[in-house]
């Protein structure tokens, strides 16, 4: 549970620091079917009923929760500085959490899910 995690390191003074790696899926889901059905429906329609489509907004959460900061990557170059910045604030006593934006494992339409 996010919430709680950040509710209680900001109750504790024990800040975390986060990353999350959003591919707005389920890979997971998505190399099981494929392991399965390698060349299958699934692999020829891009169907894998793993998509999210909408990503949750993880910083928000932990900053509502636990007055965490949170940045968001989109772009490689901007990682680093993302993450020397995130254990920065860490140090400081205050949880961080980045949020990398891959490429999602899915592009099936909204309206076929």
């Amino acid at each position: 549970m996010p919430s709680s995690t950040y509710w209680i390191a900001a109750q504790h003074a024990v800040p975390v620091l986060t990353v999350v790696l959003d591919n707005g899926g389920w890979n997971a889901t998505k190399r099981n079917v494929l392991r399965q059905y390698e060349a299958g429906a699934a692999a020829r329609g891009d169907a894998y009923w793993s998509s999210l489509q909408q990503s949750a907004d993880f910083g928000g959460i932990a900053a509502a929760a636990g007055d965490a900061t949170s940045a968001e990557v989109t772009a490689m170059e901007e990682l680093e500085p993302a993450l020397r910045e995130a254990i920065s604030v860490v140090e400081s006593g205050r949880s961080a959490v980045v949020t990398v934006r891959l490429d999602t494992i899915s592009h099936q339409r909204p309206e076929r899910l």
